[in-house]
């Protein structure tokens, strides 16, 4: 992401990855720099394309989609499931050991924490909380990764 002699910083990466790969709706009559450098007006109504810099990003405002984040969240949820699914199968009456401990731990904090908050009877509750935070784990998680 750097050039040459360039120092990465916390603030770069972040403008890196909110400019590059956004897809978005570019609006009419917006001035868009082309490759040969000239420039083309966006026509009515306006084109879905990959913002080519900070300005077009800027210019497609809140609808825009981040793609590298977007497929970095979809593949931690397909991490999320295979993981508690597989757990699930492995589950058994008795002395849970390893992975299967973890995730009754994580179950199990939620659910209390649900029924001390939660003082109604409502079943969508306790699995809706507990995806809300696992998906919230993987999301900080995810800034583990060094993603470029």
């Amino acid at each position: 992401m750097a050039a040459a002699g360039e120092e990465l910083t916390i603030s770069g990466y972040i403008v890196h990855h909110l400019t590059n790969l956004t897809y978005g709706k570019l609006p009419a009559g917006f001035e868009r720099h082309a490759v040969d450098g000239g420039t083309e007006v966006v026509p009515e109504g306006g084109i879905w394309t990959i913002a080519h810099g900070g300005a077009e990003a800027s210019a497609m405002g809140f609808n825009a989609i981040h793609v590298d984040s977007m497929l970095w969240s979809v593949g931690l949820g397909l991490v999320f499931c295979f993981l508690f699914r597989s757990v699930a199968k492995k589950a058994e009456s008795g002395v849970p050991s390893g992975m299967v401990n973890l995730f009754e731990m994580i179950v199990e904090f939620v659910d209390s924490t649900v029924r001390d908050t939660f003082h109604g009877h409502n079943k969508l509750i306790a699995p809706l909380a507990l995806t809300i935070f696992v998906w919230v784990f993987m999301m900080n998680f995810m800034d583990i990764i060094p993603v470029t």
